[in-house]
């Protein structure tokens, strides 16, 4: 429980992710548990999570770049009192908390721009233009093929 999750191989190495429950993975992944009386989780989390670049830049290996144990192991991370690291962890959360909220907003927004834009040049081009009389006779067409 409250585990941090950091992916050591490939694409995806160096990237975290954070568990509440207990779980198995693969050996592309290293589990770290905090000693909680000095370490708050997410806070050990959003660290490593800084360090996401820092920890793929030290990948080697052939075709992939891989991250080990070793080089997990020798990452070092500001450590606060434990009250500071609370403090900072509530503060990211509410930060993320509204980040996400303006991502949701944001594409809620796209969406509706997008349907009214269909809307608009569905009404503009085919239903007002051919109820007003301005298609004439000789207006040229062309199939979509021929772009």
């Amino acid at each position: 429980p409250n585990t941090v999750l950091v992916a050591m191989y490939g694409a995806t190495s160096g990237e975290t992710g954070f568990i509440k429950n207990e779980m198995s993975t693969n050996q592309a992944v290293c589990g770290l548990t905090a000693n909680e009386e000095i370490c708050e989780p997410k806070f050990l989390w959003y660290c490593l999570r800084a360090l996401q670049h820092q920890l793929a830049s030290q990948g080697r290996g052939g075709g992939q770049d891989n991250i080990n144990q070793t080089t997990i192991r020798n990452s070092t991370i500001p450590l606060p009192p434990i009250a500071e690291q609370r403090e900072i962890v509530s503060r990211l959360e509410i930060v993320e908390e509204r980040v996400e909220e303006l991502q949701n907003a944001s594409e809620r927004m796209h969406e509706i721009t997008e349907t009214l834009s269909t809307t608009i040049f569905g009404k503009a081009f085919f239903d007002e233009l051919m109820k007003s009389g301005t298609k004439k006779e000789d207006d040229e067409q062309a199939g979509l093929s021929e772009f």
